[in-house]
């Protein structure tokens, strides 16, 4: 787990910085880290970048549930949940999130699963955008929290979409 974290460490540090930048390279051994990157950022780079911040938002949005699901009952307007309800809650929206963060977190340091992992990111943001979007429709607009959620899985799917798009020339 150390090692995981290291690795996402690195990664977001050499992220910024141009893989050919020697004296940039030598400043971050100094512990000077460079925060512009003269080179645009590489598709991969964007594709990973996209990956971690959705993967620790999901594993936050898994770490309250799971912790208080009441929490997200509450802002969610769902009520107050009795214990059926909370074991779902802390199911669903908790120890699957949380999970599938990790999974996204993994996913943006490891070569191998990061386009599938872009793909179902992409796919299940567009899912529950969709979902959300004939529910505004059928039943009215949600709150101002769920209203939040919608824009950024809208945002997600927006921005993956020419990413996964230019992965595949």
């Amino acid at each position: 787990m150390i090692q995981f974290f290291d690795r996402l460490g690195k990664f977001f540090i050499t992220s910024l910085l141009s893989e050919h930048d020697e004296s940039r390279q030598s400043k971050l051994n100094q512990g000077t880290i460079y925060y512009m990157n003269k080179k645009p950022l590489s598709t991969t780079n964007l594709c990973q970048i996209s990956l971690s911040m959705n993967g620790i938002g999901f594993m936050l949005t898994g770490l309250l549930t799971i912790l208080s699901p009441a929490t997200l009952a509450r802002i969610s307007e769902f009520g107050p949940p009795n214990k059926s309800a909370a074991n779902e809650l802390r199911a669903n929206y908790g120890g699957m999130f949380f999970c599938y963060g990790l999974f996204l977190l993994y996913s943006a340091l490891e070569p191998s699963l990061r386009q599938t992992a872009m793909i179902i990111l992409t796919v299940t943001s567009f899912g529950v955008a969709l979902g959300r979007l004939i529910s505004t429709i059928m039943d009215g607009l949600p709150n101002l929290f769920l209203l939040v959620f919608w824009v950024l899985e809208i945002t997600t799917v927006v921005i993956n979409l020419p990413l996964l798009l230019k992965n595949e020339e």
